[in-house]
């Protein structure tokens, strides 16, 4: 005898198995940034280290943060900040995949809330 589901549980069903089927690729990812490679720093950093020196230095002026965290003309606050605390690129590595997968929320709420204000 066949199972009949009603027309919300269908599309939660659907739903289920994209949300599964797109997350496959980003588990592959972060998979493979935590299992493969070295914890080696690049010759990238050299800019980071005269920045953190000055930063870490006595009598350093704060207000100066975020100038000394621009690198080719991108803000690098945050990773400038992770690397202050820690120097593992397994956790920068992480930790930019959370920023994006952040950032990609924030997209989708913010476009979200622009289509049914438009409504």
């Amino acid at each position: 005898m066949p199972i009949t589901l009603s027309a919300n549980k269908r599309r939660a069903a659907a739903t289920l198995m994209a949300l599964v089927a797109a997350s496959l690729p980003i588990v592959n990812i972060l998979n493979i940034i935590c299992s493969t490679g070295a914890d080696n720093l690049s010759g990238d950093l050299i800019y980071h280290v005269q920045a953190l020196s000055r930063i870490l230095s006595l009598g350093y002026a704060w207000q100066n943060i975020l100038r000394d965290s621009f690198y080719n003309g991108r803000l690098m606050f945050f990773p400038t900040l992770l690397r202050i605390a820690y120097w593992n690129a397994y956790v920068e590595l992480i930790f930019g995949l959370c920023a994006k997968a952040l950032a990609l929320c924030l997209a989708y709420t913010a476009r979200r809330r622009c289509s049914s204000s438009e409504r």
